[in-house]
Formats: C-alpha cells, structure tokens, sequence
C-alpha cells in the first residue's frame, strides 16, 4: 500500500525557545491525532511565547469572530506554505493541501497584535484591526505567506489616532493589494514598519504616512504594479513595469540601487541614487522556472541585477525578493522538514524486516 500525505509538517524539528513553551499541534482532517483539530481552541489554550503548529489540510481553519485574539500573550503559528502543485503551478488549487486560514461567512481576518504567522495561506482579506488600547497594532509579523485577499489597516469605529508600532512583512507572496491608510490625525505614528523580500503582484499602497515615524525599510522586493509610500527608504527592489510610477509615490524618501523596466522618471524623492532604468526584465529573470509560480523572479546568469544592490559592507548584494541576507523562499515553506510521502507495505511475512520509505522536503 502507498500512503501519501502531502505537505504534512515534520514535528520532530524542534524550535529553540523558552523551556516553557510549547508547540501545539492542530489538523483538521480525519484519522489524524493532533492537541486540537480546531484554530479557535488552540488559541485559547496556548500561552505566551508557544508556537501553534497548523497541518495541512484541504479544508481552511477558522477563527472565532475571524479575529486572532492575543490577549498580551505572543504566539507564532506555523503551516506548510502553498505552492505546492505537482499538475498545475495554479496556488490556489482546492486540490492542494496547504495550512490555509479562511474567514466565514465573507468577512474579514482579523489581527491586531502579539502574534508571527509563518508558511501561512490566508484565503481571505487580511485587516490589521484597531481596538481599545494605546496601541492599536503591534507585534505583528508575516513571513513567507500568501495573500489571496490582500490586507488592509482598518481603523474601525474606534476614535483617537491611528497608531501601528512593529510590523513586518517578509518573504509573502502578495495575490492581491496592500492598503494602510493612517489617516491625517497628528497623533498618528507608524514605528518599526519593515517591507523586504516580498513579491507585489498588485497596488502596494501606504498613504499617508504619519509625520510620527521612524525608518521605514522597502527592500530587495519585486513590484508588478503600483506603489506608493512616503519619506520611505527603498533599495535594491525591482519594479517590472514599463509604466513609470506616480510621480508622488516616493515623496521625501531614498531611492538606492532599484532597477526600473520604465524609462526615467520624475520623482520628489530626496535622494535617488544608483538606480538603474529601462531594464529588460525578460533578460533579468531565468525563462525556465518550473513548476512553481514563484520561481519565475529567480535571477536568470548574468543579470543585471546580480550584485547590483546596495553592498552589505564588503559583500555584493542582489537586487529583487531573492536578493539579500533573508531571501525570499519559493513555495512558502519555512525551514521545517516537511513529509512528502510515506510508502508503507500492505503486509509482511512474520519474522521478515518491514520497509517504510519516507520522503522530506525543507527550505533550510
């Protein structure tokens, strides 16, 4: 007999953390015994600091009220990614298995703050939920995710400014657009707000920003379409189309070392430097890229944007989302074995050995 489980998480890896914490394990489907099969149980269950394992499933898990509820205590939960089609390179196949979050009844995900998504396919909008508090969004990270909703900030009914302090978008895969807007309240402030090795395959839009901010880091990304955010430091993205961007999307910011499939253009940024205009992107990226979409922005040799970024010290950087110290790793799989297929036989003679084979894939 062979047995296979796509995508089912390897939990023998064990995560250095606090000898506290612990990881919870939640899979919804049949025959398979998990700490939960519900999203919504294992957050109320876990404390601060556990990690929240979500095994892939063909059915998305949910929430209650489609919020994620912290309480002050932070937690990181942990899928498979998504691309993981053998037959067709289409990421939202309802035939793939993938740790997939879905929202109910059409509404919106909900997060607010304490909390790092990892390997996650959000299935639906995304939107950084203001609530009572001094702070209305705070430690909140996504890394190597996939939006098919796209993500908001939504400042609700609740009045006073609008405040985001700590939050990180790294290694996703955007389907659909990113829209922040902080409104025009002085008491705004958006603090610790870092955008690197992405892929924008729609608007990326951040407007306004509030006078009360700190740096905010656009880097090594690849942008389909347009972009905008103010008094920003963008280096060594990569912006594939041949349409110039507005010419107030990079207002008082720093533009270091992007390369541009458009001729030159205005801009109101206040440095621009090292930037490099009507590039070939045909010539940029390799032609043959596999069975997984993503991998259609791996430098092809010699592109021109290999070491074309802003050096790390001495050592030459890349430009575009696998560029960089942290690279952008396809098939949103973190580095965590996963198993990939179990060949079991359906018998064996008494006395004689049994051979099982396992199969595991890993972005280490």
């Amino acid at each position: 007999m062979k047995r296979t489980f796509i995508n089912l998480l390897f939990m023998l890896f064990i995560i250095p953390m606090d000898t506290e914490a612990k990881i919870w394990r939640v899979n919804n489907n049949t025959d398979v015994v998990s700490d939960f099969t519900s999203l919504s149980d294992a957050m109320l269950a876990y404390a601060s600091g556990d990690t929240i394992h979500l095994e892939p499933s063909l059915v998305g898990y949910t929430v209650t009220d489609n919020f994620f509820f912290t309480a002050n205590r932070f937690v990181t939960i942990i899928g498979n990614g998504y691309l993981f089609a053998t037959t067709t390179d289409n990421p939202l196949d309802p035939d793939i298995r993938k740790s997939m979050i879905s929202p109910t009844a059409y509404a919106k995900i909900g997060v607010n703050a304490d909390i790092k998504f990892i390997g996650i396919c959000f299935a639906g909008m995304v939107t950084l939920k203001k609530i009572s508090g001094p702070k209305y969004v705070s430690n909140v990270s996504f890394e190597s995710c996939l939006f098919i909703g796209g993500i908001e900030y939504s400042d609700g009914a609740v009045a006073g400014a609008d405040q985001i302090d700590g939050l990180h978008f790294s290694k996703n895969n955007f389907f659909s657009m990113v829209s922040i807007n902080l409104t025009a309240n002085p008491a705004n402030l958006l603090y610790n707000f870092t955008v690197e090795n992405n892929i924008f395959y729609y608007s990326f839009i951040i407007d306004p920003v509030p006078t009360n901010h700190d740096v905010i880091i656009i880097r090594n990304n690849i942008f389909k379409t347009d972009c905008t955010c103010y008094q920003a430091y963008w280096a060594n993205n990569i912006f594939t189309s041949i349409t110039p961007p507005a010419v107030s999307g990079f207002d008082g910011g720093t533009l270091k070392n992007n390369l541009f499939a458009c001729p030159t253009f205005v801009t109101n940024a206040s440095t621009s430097v090292n930037n490099q205009f009507d590039i070939n992107m045909s010539a940029v990226f390799i032609s043959n890229p596999g069975d997984s979409p993503d991998n259609v922005y791996v430098l092809a040799p010699g592109s021109v944007a290999i070491g074309a970024g802003v050096p790390n010290g001495l050592d030459p950087v890349d430009c575009g989302a696998y560029g960089g110290p942290n690279p952008y790793k396809p098939n949103g799989m973190p580095a965590i074995p996963s198993i990939s297929e179990l060949n079991v036989p359906p018998s064996v003679m008494e006395g004689n050995n049994i051979h099982i084979g396992v199969k595991s894939v890993s972005n280490n």
